[in-house]
């Protein structure tokens, strides 16, 4: 990759990562909000619940964003690794294009989900519904990118018969 893209990538990542570590930072806080209100205050507190649940939906589809980059998705590669570098790395390619077809869903129906949610809304605040569901269309697009980029990684390491995705999988 030329430093250009590497300098993109790592962007993102950084960005990405600050983002689920502010989403992770704010389920916590809500979650303990929660705890304080009902058992300090006797008090319910319905808002703490929804914010959570959004920001749960958020770092759940971007955390999973971030595992399909550094290639941290579950997968199976004992018999993978037995093979020659260049048929696991082909097999490489065929697994990042299913999980780019998924992701690929991840975007059509995350925005028509959006859609169909956009008059249905919230008990606590009245807002859509729709809101709540953004990450995931987003999530997908960034996933399909994540594909492309591993994609050309694993064609580049198949083309100079030298894994080249082993720096690749973290900020290196």
């Amino acid at each position: 990759m030329t430093n250009f893209f590497k300098k993109i990538d790592k962007l993102m990542i950084v960005l990405q990562e600050n983002l689920c570590a502010a989403l992770f930072l704010f389920l916590f806080i809500m979650c303990l909000l929660q705890i304080v209100f009902r058992n300090f205050f006797g008090l319910p507190a319905p808002w703490t619940e929804e914010f959570a649940r959004v920001g749960l939906i958020y770092l759940t589809f971007f955390g999973a964003a971030i595992g399909l980059r550094n290639k941290a998705h579950p997968s199976v590669d004992f018999l993978v690794s037995k093979l020659p570098l260049r048929i696991g790395k082909a097999l490489d390619i065929i697994a990042e294009l299913l999980v780019m077809s998924v992701s690929l869903v991840f975007v059509v129906y995350g925005s028509k989900y959006i859609i169909r949610m956009w008059n249905d809304h919230s008990t606590v605040y009245y807002y859509s519904k729709g809101f709540w569901y953004f990450g995931m269309p987003i999530s997908g697009f960034l996933m399909v990118i994540y594909g492309i980029r591993n994609v050309f990684l694993d064609v580049e390491s198949i083309v100079k018969n030298k894994d080249l995705t082993e720096g690749e999988a973290t900020n290196e």
